[in-house]
């Protein structure tokens, strides 16, 4: 196995965030859901049966156990409904606790205990060091997937040079989400879901009552760092999320459009006062981490990670809006985390089925249930949302047009040197003094850098 510096390539604090919400979406309450080697993988691809019915008995299976690379407990439901289709099969959790994901596969690899199935951030990492087998194979020949209708381009979005390295595991979609409380006491009412940015804005600064102590906006970071991308995008400044052009060549960050989007986020705070900059947040006291659950802030950016935690501890009425629509179109910042089959699996057979089960109904179905969104077209999965009591008295329309925008899906997995994007730059810009132009030279740098990595993987 190739070992080519790769414990020097530690990952950006944006990149971190974005696994963080998207890998370890399960959420801290643990009951929430929300990633040139050879072309031929080591084992013979595997037919799995088109339903889990048609599972072979028990008795005739020894009893395996697959290891999934994972941050918590948050997925042992879903690893008990797999074992209860196939009772020899186990999935047992290996938790992630080193500073990159990469850190602990080595790790477990030099203990002779290696991983099966690999949670992936940068894929260009995994690709150099030939952790990955091709999926392609296993899936030509998979009824579970030949047999599921996908949205374009979804299960393929990991392929490279016609080697899939991945499979989507789980989507997670985003939106708003609003105190209601706070909303009626400023005469405000719940806006249509097909909402702008300008209506955005506009409730954002009549709930703003320095007084009161009240924000339009929760201090969150994630609005300067991933509800502006969605934002760049809206307004058609940005062809895909995180400011990347339209073949994810290059960032776009530096450009007027997407500048002129940073400096609208950045009026926020400079000209409306509805967005508390880090010096005035550190003054007043308001957590980064937690400020909506304060109950003194209008709207929040959320995905699945922040609902458990709404749902048992808000001391207030909320609901969930999709991301407003901007110049261009509606979009949400949609995430997903990717996960592979390791070429040092023991167990590729068994382990293939996991991935494979994840596009079944019941597997779709637990995963709304934890506030994920479908990854599969389907007309008895999409009613489920109307079923689920995840979403029980609440704007379920919004989550609905969510599922079915067209537009996003973060990338970043697939970019080469995506850890060193200067995307976390947007939060000093934002909440801090720099201005939207201080982030050109380092878009500048890191646009030489991506071609440099893509031009040394091989990639098309």
């Amino acid at each position: 196995m190739k070992r080519r510096g790769w414990f020097s390539r530690l990952l950006a604090i944006s990149v971190v965030l974005v696994l963080v919400i998207s890998g370890c979406s399960k959420g801290n309450n643990g009951d929430s859901a929300s990633s040139a080697p050879s072309n031929t993988p080591t084992s013979s691809p595997v037919e799995p049966s088109a339903t889990s019915s048609e599972a072979p008995p028990e008795e005739n299976k020894e009893p395996v156990t697959i290891r999934m690379l994972t941050w918590n407990e948050g997925y042992k439901g879903l690893f008990d409904l797999f074992h209860k289709e196939f009772p020899w099969i186990t999935v047992e959790p290996v938790f992630i606790t080193t500073p990159t994901i990469i850190e602990t596969v080595v790790a477990q690899e030099a203990a002779g205990t290696p991983v099966d199935i690999l949670w992936i951030d940068d894929l260009s990492t995994f690709i150099k060091e030939d952790l990955l087998d091709d999926l392609k194979p296993y899936m030509a020949k998979d009824p579970i997937i030949q047999n599921t209708k996908f949205n374009p381009g979804f299960i393929e979005q990991f392929d490279i040079n016609d080697v899939r390295y991945a499979s989507p595991f789980v989507y997670v979609p985003t939106w708003l989400a609003i105190n209601k409380d706070l909303m009626s006491k400023h005469g405000l009412e719940m806006p249509p879901n097909d909402w702008t940015l300008d209506d955005f804005r506009e409730m954002a600064k009549k709930a703003t009552d320095p007084a009161a102590g009240e924000f339009g906006l929760a201090h969150s970071y994630l609005f300067p760092l991933h509800f502006l991308r969605a934002v760049s995008t809206a307004n058609g400044n940005a062809a895909n999320l995180d400011f990347m052009n339209a073949d994810l060549t290059q960032s776009v960050m530096n450009t007027p459009g997407v500048l002129e989007d940073i400096r609208w986020m950045k009026e926020f705070v400079t000209k409306d006062g509805s967005l508390a900059s880090t010096a005035k947040a550190a003054e007043l006291g308001l957590d980064a981490n937690a400020d909506f659950m304060a109950g003194k802030s209008l709207f929040e950016f959320i995905g699945d990670w922040s609902l458990s935690n709404l749902n048992k501890n808000a001391s207030f009425e909320w609901d969930v809006l999709p991301l407003p629509k901007g110049k261009a179109k509606q979009v949400t910042y949609g995430m997903v985390g990717a996960f592979g089959l390791a070429k040092a699996s023991k167990h590729k057979e068994e382990a293939y089925k996991w991935i494979s089960w994840q596009f079944t109904k019941t597997a779709q179905k637990w995963k709304i249930d934890q506030g994920a969104s479908a990854s599969i077209i389907d007309d008895e999965v999409f009613a489920y949302y109307d079923e689920t009591p995840m979403w029980k008295g609440k704007n379920i329309e919004a989550v609905k047009a969510t599922n079915q925008f067209k537009c996003c899906l973060s990338m970043l997995q697939k970019i080469p040197a995506s850890s060193t994007m200067p995307l976390a730059q947007t939060i000093q810009i934002v909440l801090g003094d720099l201005e939207p132009e201080s982030v050109i030279p380092l878009v500048d740098q890191w646009n030489a850098q991506t071609v440099k990595v893509r031009k040394e993987l091989g990639w098309r």
